[in-house]
C-alpha cells in the first residue's frame, strides 16, 4: 500500500500532536488534527465505495473552508486527483470543465446546486453526485451522511505511489477562452514552496553588510526574518540557541542537482537597538571571514523531511523516531557538517531534539481553486501545520476580518488588492489590536502606492 504525500503529512500530525491543537477555525467551530483525519478517512472510505480508484478525477465546488480540504485530502488519500473548480463558473463552465477532465465524481455545496441540476443530464462521466446541504433531491448522495455512515479506517493508496504522481488539476478562469487544466503533482507543490524559501532569502541583508554594527539599513529587510517565520519556512533552517552562535558565523549552502537553489546564507548574532542578542541572517558568503562552521543540505529534502519530523516532538514515541530521518539526513548526505566541533553537536542535538514550535494562525481570502493560494495557504498548512482561519460570511466582512485578526490572533493575512483597499479604508481601523499580524501578501491586480504605504504603517514598517 501506499500513501498520498499530503495524507502522509496529516496523519503524521495527527498521531503526534496534541488531541486539542487545532487544525481548522470556522466561527465558534474549531476542528483539530486528528478530528480532520477522522473525517478524511470516513470520505475518503465512502469515496472508495462508489468506486474511486486511482488516478481517477472528482470534482469538486466549495468556497474556502474545512469542506474544502477535507474534500481534496480525501480524494488524494485515494491516489485520485483533486479537481477543484470555481465557483463563480456558470452551468457552461462546469459542464465543460468537468467533461474535460473525465471527472467520475462530483462534490458540492448546495449554493451551487442550481447551476449544477442544469447540466446533470450531460455529465454521463460521472457516476456519484455529492452535495452538502438540507433538503437535497433525492437523486444527490448528502455529504454528511455518507461522512457520518462511513468507515473510519485508515485510508492508503492501492499501489505504488510517490511525490511525482498527480496532485492536482488546476483549472484556468476561462476568461479568454474556455477553462484550461493544469496538471500539477506533489513535487510541483513543494519545489514552489522553495522557489518561495529563495525569493525571500534573496531579501534579506547582503554579506557586505556583515561587518556593519546595525543590522539591516531598512525595515523591509529586518522584516523577512519575521515574514521567514510566519509562513512557517523558518523551521525549514538550522536553529540554534544564541549562547552558542554568539561571536561565531555559521554558512549555508544548498546542494542540488535539479531544481532551485537557495543563495549561501550567513548567520551570526547582532546586538538589537533594544541591548538584546539575536540571531540574524545574512545572503551570501563572507569572502574575507572563515565561517565557523559551514552546513550543506538539499532544501528539498530538508523541507519534506521537516514536515514528517516535527510533528514527532510532541509525543515520547515520535521523539524516539525523530532519531532515525535525523541519523539517516546525516550518514546519507542530506545534511553534511564541517567545521568547529562545538557547533556541530549544537546543529546535530537541534536536529535530535526539535524545540516546540509557536502556532502561526493565517486567513486566505482567495479562493484556494487558484494555485497561489492553494501553494500559499493549503500546501504551507499541511507542511508545517499552522492553524487556518475561515470567516463566516459568505461575502468579504471587513469587520469580520479584523475581529479575527485581533481575536484569533493572527499572524498571516493574504487577500487581493481590493479587500486590503477596503479593510485600509475602513473607518474604526484602529480600533482593532492588529499587533499580532505580521505578514500581509497581496496578489490578482495591482496594487496603488497609496495603499501599499498604509498597509506598510499598519505593519508598523516605516
Amino acid at each position: 500500500m501506499g500513501k498520498s504525500p499530503f495524507k502522509e503529512f496529516l496523519d503524521i500530525k495527527a498521531r503526534h500532536y496534541p488531541k486539542d491543537r487545532v487544525a481548522l477555525v470556522r466561527g465558534d467551530q474549531e476542528i483539530t488534527w486528528k478530528q480532520l483525519a477522522e473525517r478524511v478517512n470516513r470520505l475518503g472510505n465512502a469515496l472508495r465505495k462508489l468506486g474511486v480508484k486511482k488516478y481517477n478525477k472528482v470534482t469538486f465546488v466549495f468556497r474556502n473552508g474545512p469542506e474544502f480540504l477535507e474534500t481534496h485530502l480525501a480524494i488524494q488519500a485515494l491516489g485520485a486527483v483533486a479537481v477543484p473548480l470555481n465557483y463563480m463558473y456558470s452551468h457552461l463552465e462546469y459542464s465543460f470543465a468537468i467533461d474535460h477532465c473525465d471527472a467520475v465524481a462530483l462534490i458540492i455545496d448546495q449554493d451551487y446546486l442550481e447551476e449544477i441540476e442544469k447540466i446533470r443530464p450531460e455529465l454521463k462521466k460521472v457516476k456519484s453526485f455529492i452535495c452538502k446541504g438540507n433538503n437535497l433531491p433525492s437523486n444527490w448522495i448528502d455529504y454528511e451522511k455518507l461522512i457520518e455512515k462511513s468507515s473510519k479506517r485508515k485510508v492508503n493508496v492501492k499501489g505504488k505511489f510517490s511525490e511525482f504522481n498527480e496532485a492536482l488539476i488546476c483549472f484556468t478562469g476561462g476568461t479568454t477562452g474556455r477553462p484550461k487544466g493544469v496538471v500539477l503533482t506533489y513535487d510541483n507543490f513543494i519545489s514552489n514552496l522553495e522557489m518561495t524559501t529563495t525569493f525571500l532569502a534573496s531579501f534579506l541583508p547582503p554579506i557586505s553588510e556583515f561587518h556593519e554594527e546595525k543590522f539591516a539599513k531598512n525595515a523591509f529587510q529586518r522584516k523577512i526574518h519575521d515574514v521567514i517565520d510566519a509562513m512557517g519556512l523558518g523551521s525549514a533552517f538550522i536553529e540554534l540557541d544564541i549562547e552558542t552562535l554568539k561571536g561565531k558565523s555559521l554558512l549555508l549552502r544548498t546542494e542540488t542537482s535539479k531544481g532551485v537553489k537557495l543563495p549561501p546564507l550567513t548567520m551570526t548574532t547582532r546586538t538589537d537597538e533594544d541591548g538584546t542578542e539575536k540571531i540574524k541572517i545574512f545572503s551570501g558568503m563572507p569572502e574575507d571571514i572563515k565561517p565557523d562552521l559551514k552546513i550543506y543540505y538539499e532544501i528539498g529534502k530538508q523541507i519534506r523531511s521537516a514536515a514528517k519530523t516535527f510533528p514527532l516532538a510532541y509525543s515520547r514515541w515520535g521523539k524516539l523516531k525523530m532519531l532515525f530521518p535525523a541519523i539517516k539526513r546525516l550518514i546519507t548526505g542530506g545534511i553534511k557538517l564541517e567545521g568547529d566541533k562545538q557547533l556541530r553537536k549544537a546543529v546535530i542535538r537541534s536536529m535530535l531534539k526539535r524545540e516546540i514550535e509557536d502556532l502561526t494562525p493565517s486567513l486566505f481570502m482567495p479562493p484556494f481553486f487558484h494555485s497561489a493560494a492553494y501553494v500559499g495557504g493549503i500546501v504551507t498548512w499541511i507542511l508545517y501545520g499552522q492553524p487556518i482561519i475561515f470567516p463566516v460570511s459568505k461575502k468579504f466582512d471587513v469587520r469580520e476580518i479584523l475581529e479575527l485578526v485581533e481575536k484569533q490572533g493572527i499572524r498571516v493575512l493574504m487577500m487581493v488588492p481590493t479587500m486590503w483597499k477596503r479593510l485600509l479604508e475602513y473607518p474604526d481601523i484602529n480600533k482593532f489590536d492588529l499587533s499580532s499580524l505580521k505578514v500581509a501578501i497581496s496578489g490578482g491586480s495591482l496594487f496603488r502606492g497609496k495603499y501599499k504605504k498604509l498597509l506598510l504603517n499598519l505593519l508598523q514598517m516605516p
